[in-house]
Formats: C-alpha cells, sequence, structure tokens
C-alpha cells in the first residue's frame, strides 16, 4: 500500500512543505507525484493545500463550501484557470504558463488573498428548511 508514503510526503502545511518532502527520496512514488504536481497551475493546488488544512476543524459543509466559493470567485481575475483552457482547449499546446514557475514558488500571500473573506461579496446562504 501506498498510505504510509503518502502520509509521509504529504504531511507538510503548505504545498512548498510537500514538494520539500517529495524531493527529499527519489523513488517511484516519490518522482510519479513530482511529475503530477509540476502539470497543475501552482496557485491552485497551493489554496486547496491550504483550504483542506483550514478545514479539517470545520463542523459543517457550509464552511467548506464557504471557502471554496472564496478561491472560485477569485480564479478568473487571477489567471491560471482562463491560461489552462487556453493551454488545454484553445491552443491545444499543453503548455501553460502558470503565475508562478513552480509548485514550490508560490507565496504565502498569493495564498492567503485567494481565499481571504470577501466581504460583500461572500456567499450568503438562504433559509434552507
Amino acid at each position: 500500500t501506498l498510505q504510509p508514503e503518502i502520509d509521509r510526503h504529504f504531511c507538510g502545511e503548505t504545498l512548498t512543505d510537500i514538494v520539500k518532502n517529495l524531493r527529499s527520496e527519489n523513488t517511484e512514488f516519490t518522482t510519479s507525484a513530482l511529475k503530477a504536481l509540476e502539470r497543475n497551475a501552482p496557485l491552485a493546488m497551493a489554496c486547496a493545500v491550504q483550504i483542506v488544512r483550514r478545514l479539517r476543524s470545520a463542523n459543517s459543509v457550509r464552511q467548506a463550501l464557504d471557502m471554496e466559493y472564496r478561491y472560485t470567485f477569485r480564479a478568473m481575475e487571477q489567471g491560471d484557470f482562463i491560461e489552462g483552457i487556453r493551454a488545454a482547449i484553445i491552443d491545444k499546446d499543453r503548455a501553460p504558463k502558470w503565475a508562478h514557475p513552480a509548485p514550490d514558488a508560490v507565496p504565502d500571500i498569493d495564498v492567503a488573498l485567494m481565499i481571504k473573506p470577501l466581504g460583500a461579496d461572500k456567499l450568503v446562504w438562504g433559509d434552507m428548511a
């Protein structure tokens, strides 16, 4: 089972921590995991890691949906979403030029800005009786 390797390498608090853990060993698992990480938008992955970490103590699905809404609300203006579509669907070159050059090159402040509260644009829950 791969669970011990997954637990060991993906225990970091940030995407940068996870990348460092993976780079600390040269195994089939770490090579494959790093290759997979390098295909995806670094900011999106860094935000996903942070959202999961923050929601470990969440009491409701609404907290999770609120955090996800914050990210998706800002994803279009940030640019990686559009770049991913360009690379996969429009030009089909499969060579996106992400805002951050690598998974371990995403500053914590960029993640914080993507998932901070939305103020007047926050998700408003209707009465669900």
